[in-house]
């Protein structure tokens, strides 16, 4: 990959393309090697609750609520929480407690 760089990105593509090309015209009986089961692998997992569609969409409301018993927050409409929930450096160091810290980690988990 590193030879596909620069002013001679395409002409190196191509020589490998061609390489390629002409292993397979010498080897042509030669079977792929198996590869990994990509059904398994894209069986989606995740548990989604109603208003997330799959995974289409973040559900945030619990969330909202939590922050709302926070005091580092208070009491905000949804709209706003959207706008400012990733500003987390709001909140001053001496107020991050227990509850505070506990939010945010779910807060990671849920978006990661």
């Amino acid at each position: 990959l590193d030879d596909m760089k620069g002013r001679n990105a395409f002409g190196s593509f191509y020589e490998a393309l061609r390489e390629t090309k002409e292993y397979h015209l010498r080897f042509p009986n030669i079977a792929a090697a198996a590869g990994p089961n990509l059904e398994a692998l894209m069986e989606c997992k995740a548990q989604f609750s109603g208003p997330e569609m799959f995974g289409k969409y973040l559900d945030l409301v619990p969330f909202h609520e939590r922050s709302c018993n926070l005091k580092q927050f208070g009491r905000t409409e949804y709209a706003d929480f959207l706008a400012s929930f990733t500003d987390l450096s709001k909140v001053p160091r001496g107020q991050k407690s227990g509850a505070y810290a506990s939010y945010v980690v779910d807060l990671y988990e849920y978006l990661s």
